[in-house]
């Protein structure tokens, strides 16, 4: 029909109008009458197929992993966080992420554990509730460069004795430390099940714990992605990771760069183990240990702390 009505408006233009614009029209209703040809003999084109992915992609209840992880023990694990509502103890320890600023626009004038853990979970409510079931120890409330080896110990009990009717524990802490926070419980909690740690560099409240939030406050945002995480199953057998800003690291790999940018902690020489957008999880690879998931003998650290007291350890008298 269009080709119709070009022809008739060209039919009644003057013959000047027509030799001028004969030379530009000619080609353009040409190519057209072409065109209309070729569609015609060939049909509607269709889509083009989807390229075919190199990766091995597994997709359970919004988490997708990206490498190949043959594991009957890691499989189970996803499937049983999508048959059932994962429970999730969040354990805090104070840091950035429970800090108080002096304002609103405050982001390095505070002071650091200032807020409950219970409180911090509660403000994710409803939300997180959707997610999973979740319960919170205060473990303590301090700047993480203030704990002992014999409080490390300690966390180390509190985490394992969490995981026995927990499907997945996050600890929150002060990101100066929490590299070595998250080694040390990688070395020494022998739970197979998530154990994700984060925090914030940035306070949560300004003025008083129950205060207005602080500008860009990242702290509620990595909360709430940590316990997604520890929920999903998508980091068992993995041992600790570290989770900030929608990435999560390795523990034995994972560095932090910066005492004032968002982004922090990076993994230089292997990069993120993944990410988490929203509901989804996108799994980039694994830790070498998951390799030894289906025997525990193999999995397990030499570190057994239900067997070593804290005065056994070095540093436990500093």
């Amino acid at each position: 029909m269009r080709l119709k009505r070009v022809a008739l408006t060209i039919s009644r233009m003057p013959k000047r109008s027509f030799s001028r614009l004969g030379a530009v029209l000619l080609p353009v209703v040409s190519a057209a009458v072409t065109a209309a040809l070729v569609v015609s003999a060939l049909g509607q084109p269709s889509a083009a197929p989807a390229p075919e992915s190199d990766s091995t992609s597994v997709k359970v209840d919004g988490v997708e992993t990206l490498t190949n992880i043959e594991s009957v023990a890691y499989t189970q694990a996803l499937a049983s966080a999508k048959a059932k509502k994962p429970k999730v103890t969040v354990i805090g320890t104070g840091g950035t992420i429970s800090g108080v600023a002096t304002s609103r626009s405050s982001f390095q004038n505070y002071r650091s554990g200032q807020i409950a853990i219970g409180d911090m979970v509660g403000y994710l409510q409803p939300e997180i509730g959707a997610v999973a079931d979740v319960s919170t120890v205060q473990f303590g409330n301090k700047g993480s460069g203030g704990y002992t080896i014999p409080e490390f110990h300690a966390l180390t009990l509190a985490v394992e004795k969490a995981l026995k009717s927990s499907d997945g524990v996050v600890v929150t802490t002060g990101t100066d430390t929490m590299e070595e926070f998250a080694y040390w419980l990688d070395l020494s909690v022998r739970s197979q099940k998530p154990v994700v740690l984060t925090g914030a560099m940035r306070p949560w409240a300004a003025v008083s714990p129950d205060g207005p939030k602080v500008i860009g406050a990242d702290g509620p945002a990595n909360l709430y992605n940590a316990i997604v995480l520890a929920a999903s199953q998508a980091t068992y057998c993995y041992g600790a990771v570290l989770m900030l800003g929608d990435e999560f690291h390795a523990a034995r790999d994972v560095t932090k760069t910066s005492s004032y940018r968002m982004d922090t902690f990076q993994t230089r020489e292997f990069g993120v183990l993944g990410w988490i957008d929203g509901s989804n999880i996108k799994v980039g690879r694994a830790p070498a240990r998951i390799q030894e998931c289906d025997d525990k003998s193999k999995w397990y650290t030499p570190f057994n702390l239900n067997k070593l007291g804290p005065e056994a350890l070095p540093g436990s008298r500093w």
